[in-house]
């Protein structure tokens, strides 16, 4: 008949001393977390370890299996979930280290990669409603730069960065033929450009640049024409529709500061003036001679 160890009188459980006896193990109170003697720190599930195998003592169930160090996990091991098993390493009874979980169903890995004090952080890839994300965590959540792809199609679908496991900063997303860039807030695009495939599906041709809700065109924005390149509305939109603004002839001329070219293929129009902003040095009509200058609301834009 094998002892009870000191932790036993430690930790007073509904269950009789003879009972523990005939299960051979030594009781405990926690999954993961003991002191050097291998008692509880903490902890509500009462679990009991034989040799290197801990289990739920009130299911029978195994839920780790592996090393130990002064009564903690610590080395590799297997931890049993809810829906999931962990394989990998641990450090004083936390996952820490390379690891990998498992659904049970499936038997597919759902993440690879790097834990810190019981959490994914670093990087790693994780699998998830049909799609793998690529990149690094930070306590848990998608935080830094990542990419994510189609599994059964294995396209590009996002390249960018996230925060707390939404997308936020800077990003490019894919969806069919079109192509966006640009700032995300919140996990939506706001601010950026679109991009459609040319008919050959070789190159992606800028179509609109502004404001963004949805992967629609709303808020400020400039059209531009797919087969020529030069700018051909400006305005307001709402859910991909204009609202107000103004078309867009082809134009060339030279800049009244600078003296160089501006034209609608390599100059975007001010909002206040409609004049062709100069890449070079900034000028439009706001600042041309005031007795010519537009009025900046003619057509009705806040500013």
């Amino acid at each position: 008949m094998k002892r009870l160890q000191a932790v036993f009188f430690l930790f007073p459980l509904e269950i009789s001393s003879m009972k523990l006896q005939k299960l051979g193990g030594l009781l405990l109170n926690s999954s993961n977390n003991f002191n050097k003697s291998g008692n509880l720190l903490g902890g509500n599930m009462k679990i009991y370890r034989k040799g290197n195998v801990e289990y739920n003592l009130k299911t029978k169930k195994k839920v780790y299996e592996g090393e130990f160090l002064n009564g903690k996990r610590h080395g590799k091991g297997k931890e049993f979930l809810d829906g999931f098993i962990y394989i990998g390493e641990f450090i004083e009874g936390k996952k820490h280290g390379e690891g990998t979980e498992v659904c049970k169903n499936t038997k597919t890995w759902i993440y690879k990669g790097q834990y810190s004090e019981d959490k994914r952080h670093g990087q790693g890839k994780e699998r998830s409603n049909g799609f793998l994300y690529q990149g690094y965590f930070k306590e848990g959540n998608r935080t830094g730069y990542g990419k994510v792809y189609e599994i059964k199609s294995k396209k590009l679908v996002f390249k960018g960065y996230y925060f707390e496991g939404v997308r936020q900063g800077k990003g490019e997303h894919f969806i069919n033929k079109s192509y966006f860039e640009g700032t995300f807030m919140s996990g939506q695009l706001t601010t950026g450009n679109e991009y459609v495939l040319d008919g050959n599906n070789e190159d992606y041709l800028l179509i609109y640049t502004g404001d963004f809700l949805e992967f629609q065109k709303h808020g400020k924005g400039i059209e531009y024409d797919i087969n020529t390149g030069h700018v051909i509305y400006i305005g307001i939109y709402e859910f991909n529709k204009r609202k107000k603004g103004k078309e867009v002839k082809p134009y060339s001329n030279r800049c009244y500061t600078c003296k160089k070219q501006v034209d609608t293929y390599n100059n975007n129009p001010c909002f206040k003036c409609y004049w062709l902003k100069c890449a070079s040095c900034g000028s439009c009509g706001c600042s041309y001679n005031k007795s010519n200058r537009f009025d900046e609301n003619q057509f009705g834009f806040d500013q």
